[in-house]
Parts: C-alpha cells; structure tokens; sequence
C-alpha cells in the first residue's frame, strides 16, 4: 500500500484517500498499476488516473478527485450512493 491522507469534503463527511500500486513483471519489463481509492462511511470510489503530487492537494482538490472517482462499493445494500452533484441540489435546493 502506498500513501494514505484523510480529509473532510464539503458536506463534512470523513474520507481517506489510499493510493494503492502494484507491480508485475512482464516481458517487456517491470510494469506498475496505480488506483487512488476513497473510503468513507461504507462507500468506496476508486480512481485510475490522477495527479503524482495528489497527496499534496488542499481538501478542494481532494473532494474534486473524489468526486471524479467510480463507487466501486457499498455497504447500503440496494440504496444507491448519491453523487456530490445530487448532495449539493438536495442540501441547496
């Protein structure tokens, strides 16, 4: 496992943002994969393309990268995980 960095978004909810990095050996040499994962609440997003200096980001940049992130799990069974987007209509609505 790689670095880990926690931060609160915008609606005060807790994330940890993990970067996860494997190597494998292949024919043409050493190959690494990278994926920025977000925790928080039960919810897990995972992020394949990001910035190198993302553990150096203010929490803005943080949120913004969660954001962009896929939910690739859930602990809420059949109840769909809102998007920031959908949070920000319903709270300002």
């Amino acid at each position: 496992m790689g670095a880990s960095r926690q931060f609160v978004d915008s609606f005060g909810f807790s994330w940890q943002a993990v970067e996860i990095t494997r190597q494998a050996a292949t024919v043409e040499g050493l190959m690494t994969d990278s994926w920025l994962y977000f925790l928080s609440r039960g919810t897990t997003r995972c992020l394949r393309t990001f910035p190198d200096d993302w553990f150096a980001m203010n929490w803005t940049g943080l949120e913004d990268l969660c954001t962009r992130a896929e939910v690739v799990g859930t602990d809420a069974g059949s109840r769909p995980v809102r998007a920031f987007s959908e949070r920000l209509r319903a709270a300002t609505g």
